[in-house]
């Protein structure tokens, strides 16, 4: 990545942060001789210090297993929100469980994973609940026991600052210099605070916090946290280290971050070395992405009545969320007229007899044009749109990946399953999209992903495995190209031995020569401009020509994002990958 590149995406990154800046920690210098400034008796406090958020272990269960589930937990500001749950076989007999969550808000269960206790195991687990849910009931039921309920509320930080610490508090109070804030004063920040040794290890347990903070020493961290945590700064999260461990390079691959550009992948990462101040505001460089890292939009209250809007005032991505209410208009009119007048006609020449036969002949004509309309010209495929940005690391054989999906059906799709190393990101909209989870192996999506007849617009981070290559080799003066990249390559642009050069259009597996490329040529995503505004910040870093070895392709086809593997009619595409190329022949 250039140096001009970091620069744009950190000046951004700062700009939108500037209103949680760091310097409000420091108190301000004066003069020993100045009479100190007197301020109105009415006057809020300064922002200072942070807010423990509160949190407590309620009693879920007491017979024959003994269980207690977290309540005001720090709410995550997307995706999902782990909620711990302590549990203790206390009988000699094995036990299956079934722990759910029942929101308030939802009005049904939104959340359940199976689990099984050995005879007096104990047993540390985080059940995920949707972002944005605040209240409601955890429940574990098992044969042979009774139901456990026990209500949960969740701290919404609203538009603070929320930062995940994984340590203690005198921990981070000692790196960062930060008291409590007192009663009535406005905290810079609210924390959570977790213990690393049972802290989740999966990254959809961290992708919604602004900030997560490793304040312990590095040799408390496992090596499945780390890679857990590398996940969440790669794919746009802001990860602020106390100690940085002798390792790090070694827990860092992507090798991208350092003290002046600590940008890494689509996040950052910070390693805090000098004073208490620059740490706090490392920590705040968080603030920057409220958003996240792709930002789906959802629709308008005024929906039902305006399907053209959604919550912004754009347009939906696909053009077959809009139901065509101006064909069954017509055929509902020609039904009444036929039916109304035309009744009224043929009875005068027929007689009654005639129009007894008639009417339900014409009802039964409309019904069927209504059924042959919407199978032959809608159908009941899953209509979709998809974009998606991603980092090809090519050495660990992986895809980091920011993607944006629109969805449209007639009929709700079945069931499907997402690794734990993908999340799923709902928009915030009038209506409310609450998903019905399975936890139990990964993530089982069973609803509320595109309810019928529904325009849904789902944003996606993923870490997962990939053998996609764009290989080049040299023959001659030439360059020959070679999408193995898995899909039908539209173009870009690839720089070797300091030349840059443009990709031709290849089918998927087909080689091609590429072209020389003027320097000062702009980079095409090829995206919408409606879908392009949803990717907030993370397409800066794909707007530099790439760097000596790089390439940056345009594509079509699903993409690496999770959801690829559903069947849908795609009626359109972008996706932009950046990552090192296969030199030599295949």
């Amino acid at each position: 990545m250039t140096s001009a590149l970091r620069a744009l995406a950190l000046a951004a990154l700062l700009l939108a942060g500037a209103a949680h800046a760091g310097e409000e920690v420091a108190a301000p210098e004066t003069d020993a001789v100045a009479a100190p400034a007197v301020e109105p008796v009415d006057a809020p406090p300064a922002p200072g210090g942070y807010r423990d958020v509160s949190e407590s272990m309620l009693v879920l269960m007491d017979e024959g297993v003994h269980a207690s589930v977290q309540s005001g937990a720090l709410m995550a500001r997307f995706g999902y929100t782990p909620l711990q749950v302590s549990l203790e076989n206390v009988s000699p007999v094995a036990r299956s469980l079934q722990l759910s969550f029942e929101s308030s808000e939802a009005g049904g269960r939104v959340a359940t994973m199976a689990l099984k206790l050995a005879p007096r195991q104990r047993m540390v687990t985080h059940l995920l609940i949707p972002a944005g849910i605040q209240s409601g009931s955890a429940l574990l039921e098992g044969e042979g026991l009774g139901i456990g309920r026990q209500g949960v509320y969740v701290d919404n930080p609203g538009t603070s600052l929320g930062v995940l610490v994984l340590g203690t508090q005198k921990e981070f109070e000692l790196v960062t210099a930060l008291a409590r804030a007192e009663s009535g004063q406005s905290p810079l920040m609210e924390v959570r605070f977790m213990d690393p040794a049972l802290a989740p290890r999966q990254l959809v347990a961290y992708a919604g916090y602004g900030t997560v903070m490793v304040a312990t020493s590095p040799d408390k961290v496992s090596g499945e946290l780390w890679a857990a945590l590398e996940s969440y700064a790669a794919t746009g999260g802001n990860l602020v280290i106390a100690q940085a461990p002798r390792d790090l390079s070694a827990r860092l691959p992507l090798d991208t971050a350092s003290e002046a550009e600590p940008l890494y992948g689509f996040g950052q990462i910070h390693v805090c070395s000098t004073t208490a101040k620059a740490c706090v505001g490392d920590l705040e460089m968080g603030s920057h992405g409220v958003d996240g890292p792709v930002v789906p939009v959802g629709l308008s209250r005024g929906w039902a009545g305006n399907r053209h809007l959604l919550s912004n005032g754009e347009s939906p991505l696909l053009a077959s969320a809009r139901s065509p209410v101006g064909h069954f208009l017509f055929l509902m009119v020609l039904f009444a007229v036929v039916v109304g007048p035309g009744s009224l006609l043929l009875s005068r020449r027929k007689g009654p007899v005639a129009v007894l036969i008639a009417v339900p002949s014409v009802a039964l004509v409309t019904c069927v044009a209504l059924v042959l309309w919407s199978v032959l010209v809608e159908g009941f495929s899953v209509h979709a749109a998809r974009y998606s940005l991603t980092w090809l690391d090519r050495e660990r054989s992986r895809a980091i990946t920011v993607g944006l999906g629109a969805w449209y059906a007639n009929l709700p799709p079945d069931s499907f399953e997402l690794p734990d190393t993908s999340v799923l990101i709902a928009p915030e909209d009038g209506e409310g999209t609450v998903l019905d989870l399975d936890w139990t192996h990964g993530l089982v999506v069973r609803g509320g992903f595109l309810p019928a007849r529904t325009y849904r617009e789902w944003g996606e981070l993923a870490v997962v495995p990939s053998r996609a290559r764009l290989r080049v080799h040299r023959e001659g003066s030439d360059l020959v190209v070679q999408n193995a990249l898995g899909g039908p390559l539209l173009g870009g642009a690839v720089r070797m031995a300091g030349t840059l050069w443009t990709l031709p259009a290849l089918a998927d597996g087909a080689e091609g020569k590429a072209t020389l490329r003027d320097e000062s040529a702009q980079m095409d995503w090829g995206f919408p401009e409606a879908a392009a505004n949803r990717f907030s910040r993370s397409l800066l870093l794909f707007t530099e020509p790439p760097v000596d070895g790089e390439f940056v392709a345009r594509m079509r086809g699903m993409g690496t994002a999770p959801t690829a593997t559903l069947e849908v009619a795609l009626e359109d595409s972008g996706h932009v990958i950046r990552g090192q190329v296969d030199e030599g022949r295949p």
